[in-house]
């Protein structure tokens, strides 16, 4: 009897990209935390989403980023945005006490933000950073544990 020889070539397990709609009221940490390199998030426009959010380290060899956006804005990537696009952005919420809107876990890369409104949950909440990059600590000491190639346009 000829044997028969199987060859098996090992190939990316996920082959689409994925594109998730949140709402009003949506936990986009939860939502963050469930997606791929190569995802986007898209964020009603006008929606609000407290932070902090914590963008998370993920493997990412072919250096695909998540982008986070709100959905349908109306301007060009690149434009110059003012405070009146405000109503057709959506808005990730610092909580006060000294907490930033979004922070990032040591080694956290290629993540986009485009469209978002990052501000204070209102004026009398204690804020002195919307957005943290790294934390400065002992956990971040060498260039592969620092955050990289994050892009927060139009915000």
């Amino acid at each position: 009897m000829r044997r028969r020889r199987l060859l098996v070539e090992a190939l990316e397990s996920r082959f689409v990209l994925s594109t998730y709609l949140l709402h009003q009221g949506a936990n986009l940490q939860r939502a963050l935390d469930g997606v791929h390199p190569g995802d986007t998030i898209l964020l009603d426009p006008g929606a609000t989403f407290m932070g902090t959010i914590t963008l998370y380290a993920k493997a990412n060899p072919l250096k695909l980023p998540i982008t986070i956006a709100t959905n349908q804005f109306p301007l060009a990537p690149g434009v110059r945005v003012s405070p009146s696009n405000a109503p057709a952005m959506a808005e990730i919420l610092a909580p006060g006490s000294n907490l930033p809107a979004i922070q990032t876990q040591p080694g956290a890369s290629y993540y986009t933000f485009r469209g978002i409104n990052i501000l204070p949950i209102n004026s009398s909440a204690q804020v002195d950073t919307l957005v943290t990059l790294g934390d400065g600590s002992s956990a971040q000491t060498s260039p592969s544990t620092l955050p990289n190639n994050l892009i927060l346009d139009q915000c």
